[in-house]
């Protein structure tokens, strides 16, 4: 089901130059460009807050938000090691892929695990429904195009998103633990 899933996403590659495009933005640049504009709204709503106060449970809020996702990747980085599972395209000498990557270190993906752990203490946090939105919109367009650009089983994200929700709830869970 894994490489079923995987050749049916892939195969929309290398058919049209707008789609790779496409394809390649949402893999490679739109998760740094979603965290940078993270942060630019975190230092504009904490800069803005009325009072000292809110300004200090506004910080502490966006702490948490970026040290859960920060913690998410860092585990996901040490199971990578772990697993040193290979990539579609090694396993599968006519997947297409889309540009270079590495080879061995596929689950769980690093960007999905991100991602979703990023989406997910964002809605732990109460921020708004629009801003959470966003987030999981763009968490599963670059899961899926990884998968499109050849570089992720479908597993992989699948994988990545479990690990990053079940991060970023843990850390929620343990800073409640200690109010």
């Amino acid at each position: 089901m894994n490489e079923l899933l995987f050749r049916a996403v892939n195969a929309i590659i290398l058919r049209s130059d707008v789609i790779d495009v496409i394809i390649s933005f949402l893999a490679q640049q739109f998760a740094l460009f979603l965290v940078i504009a993270l942060i630019f709204y975190a230092g504009y709503e904490i800069w803005n807050g009325k009072s000292v106060k809110e300004r200090g449970i506004l910080f502490e809020k966006w702490v948490l938000v970026f040290g859960a996702t920060i913690i998410a990747w860092i585990i996901a980085g040490v199971i990578k090691d772990v697993v040193a599972s290979p990539r579609p395209f090694i396993e599968l000498r006519d997947a297409n892929l889309l540009f270079p990557h590495g080879d061995h270190d596929s689950f769980p993906s690093g960007h999905a695990t991100f991602l979703f752990s990023l989406w997910w203490a964002l809605r732990l946090a109460h921020f708004p429904k629009r801003l959470t939105g966003f987030f999981l919109a763009g968490a599963l367009f670059v899961g899926f195009a990884r998968v499109a650009a050849g570089i992720h089983w479908p597993l992989d994200i699948i994988g990545g998103a479990l690990l990053g929700i079940a991060v970023a709830w843990g850390v929620f869970k343990i800073k409640r633990y200690f109010e």
